[in-house]
């Protein structure tokens, strides 16, 4: 058995041990035990705790009548994901952007009605949104900056070690029923939802693309996906993070807002920051492709997004 603290989660892990539902996950909170994760594994179990509080080193004995976890406070826990630190605050300055035009090379993504590659709207709107962020100071990287192809992993093991603060994947949504139209952006979660059932199948199928297939398996489980989220304290970030963004790209471009969801997206798994992925437009429908086709269109998007991200950017650098 052993047990560890990572950003404001407590890891207990029981080698051996089963776990036979998922019927732990807790949101009340008790005492200073915010939410409950279990994660059964094949050969282990884990449960992860949020505590509300910095703690130091946990201690653990185990008994013939179960099992003591000893906590010693390090004093109150900041109140977002990124807090400052006495130490040198640049480090949480969001001034890394790292942007993933989805798709690219041998995967041309969705297809619109009159031929429009998604894996071209997005890198020019990716393009666009990158000459704007700079033009404001910050500094921005992208997954690629042509027409080549590149793994789902390889793009947040870029973005992991660039060092980047955001990770911004933008891509174009597609459906069977051809009237829906509009925007709608994606957080790591599972929560399902048909519409998000469909987006991550749509997204997660590019791995067919990739000769190896293997190191995605252990991905598509519901135990994985809440895994990857309680490693990461950046889920209320990138929830707000989308709602800027599907906000602002309604307000510039007047096409619906689709809502934002939770789904377990491969591209979202690996990144260490708030994280998103933007469906832009609906290719499938004729209206949003034709807007896709234009420039005009294109720029209005970036400027949304560009402005989303300075929104964050000025929300969560307060009292650093």
């Amino acid at each position: 058995m052993s047990a560890y603290v990572r950003n404001e989660w407590l890891y207990v892990t029981l080698v051996g041990g089963r776990l036979d539902s998922l019927s732990l996950v807790s949101d009340k909170k008790s005492g200073f035990v915010s939410r409950i994760r279990p994660f059964p594994f094949k050969d282990s179990a884990q449960i992860a705790f949020l505590l509300d509080r910095k703690v130091g080193d946990p201690e653990v004995q185990a008994g013939a009548d179960g099992v003591a976890i000893s906590l010693r406070s390090a004093g109150r826990r900041p109140s977002t994901a990124l807090p400052p630190e006495n130490g040198d605050k640049t480090r949480w300055l969001i001034d890394r952007i790292i942007l993933d035009p989805g798709h690219g090379g041998r995967d041309p993504g969705a297809m619109g009605p009159s031929g429009l590659k998604e894996k071209e709207a997005n890198l020019d709107i990716a393009q666009r949104l990158k000459k704007l962020l700079e033009e404001k100071g910050l500094e921005v990287l992208m997954t690629r900056d042509g027409d080549n192809y590149v793994t789902l992993q390889d793009r947040t093991r870029f973005a992991n070690a660039n060092g980047g603060k955001l990770f911004v994947s933008i891509h174009a949504n597609t459906n069977p029923k051809k009237s829906i139209r509009g925007v709608s952006t994606y957080l790591l979660g599972n929560k399902k939802t048909e519409q998000a059932l469909a987006v991550a199948e749509k997204e997660n199928s590019v791995i067919e693309l990739e000769e190896s297939q293997e190191a995605y398996r252990e991905l598509q489980n519901a135990a994985h996906i809440l895994n990857a989220i309680a490693q990461s304290s950046y889920l209320k970030e990138s929830e707000d993070l989308a709602q800027m963004v599907n906000s602002e790209i309604h307000v510039r471009t007047q096409i619906p807002d689709q809502g934002v969801y939770q789904a377990g997206l491969f591209v979202l798994m690996g990144a260490a920051m708030p994280r998103i992925l933007v469906e832009t437009a609906f290719l499938s429908n004729t209206y949003d492709e034709r807007l896709l086709k234009t420039r005009s269109f294109r720029q209005k998007v970036a400027e949304a997004l560009s402005n989303s991200i300075l929104q964050f950017k000025k929300k969560y650098e307060q009292g650093l």
